[in-house]
């Protein structure tokens, strides 16, 4: 059985996974709430907020990559207008 050693004293286990835990909850509590600004903002963020900031990184990552790989769009674009087609054979087949 493995132990953390601290000092002179042996912790077991079961009591690092619940400090950890404990921490681990503390740590979201405080920071999924809100998260304040840069040096020149004073307000906060909400979950919302956050959420959408973090969906434009995303898209303004995606446009990027796009620009930068056409061949790679074009090629994801023919294989699912190809699945799609053969999908809808499948279907219309079944009818």
């Amino acid at each position: 059985m493995w132990y953390l050693s601290t000092g002179d004293n042996l912790i077991k286990p079961v009591a690092v996974a619940v400090a950890v835990a404990v921490a681990v909850l503390f740590y979201k509590a405080t920071t999924t709430n809100c998260i304040e600004g840069g040096d020149d903002m004073d307000k906060k963020l909400t979950d919302e907020q956050l959420e959408e900031l973090a969906r434009e990184k995303q898209r303004e990552y995606q446009r990027e990559w796009r620009k930068k790989n056409p061949d790679k769009v074009k090629e994801y674009n023919q294989r699912y207008w190809r699945r799609r087609a053969l999908r809808e054979l499948k279907e219309n087949k079944v009818k």
